[in-house]
């Protein structure tokens, strides 16, 4: 089998300027906008619609969020050392839901050695309830404390 070496540039351009073109993508093409919001977004052609009639690659998802909530919460928190039962830590969250949907990551300034140790324990939420939130590790459970970060959409009131 023969190998390429080669690169791939996409088009790219504002949304104003896709917008005033309005070109027929062809089926498959690529084409990168950078939004007036200054976010990136892409279309894909289908060799028949205009870029106006092409939704984003991500449109679908962005709705199902709108419809879903309002914005969304982050909250820090630390895994201490001392707080791990049977490999597992429960964070309590203030106003967390017990079905709200969310995201759990480390923070920005955590240090080499909380990274290290992060990255062994193979963490993961294994439950939730309402104000709380349990860490499980997978590996190797750690010794230092962990900051962590809990990013939490904040749930659509129901009318």
């Amino acid at each position: 089998m023969a190998e390429y070496n080669a690169r791939i540039r996409q088009k790219r351009d504002t949304s104003a300027n896709w917008t005033a073109k309005d070109p027929i993508l062809l089926d498959g093409e690529i084409i990168i906008v950078d939004t007036a919001s200054g976010s990136v977004r892409k279309k894909v052609g289908d060799g028949t619609k205009k870029y106006s009639q092409l939704p984003f690659d991500d449109e679908e998802m962005l709705t199902a969020l709108a419809e879903k909530c309002d914005a969304s919460n982050a909250v820090t928190a630390t895994l201490t050392a001392a707080g791990w039962a049977s490999g597992q830590q429960t964070l309590t969250i203030a106003g967390l839901g017990a079905t709200q949907n969310g995201v759990i990551g480390l923070s920005q300034s955590i240090t080499d050695e909380q990274l290290s140790a992060a990255s062994e324990a193979e963490m993961y939420i294994c439950g939730q309830a309402a104000g709380s939130v349990t860490i499980a590790a997978n590996g190797s459970v750690p010794t230092c404390d962990i900051q962590s970060l809990l990013s939490c959409l904040v749930e659509r009131a129901v009318q």
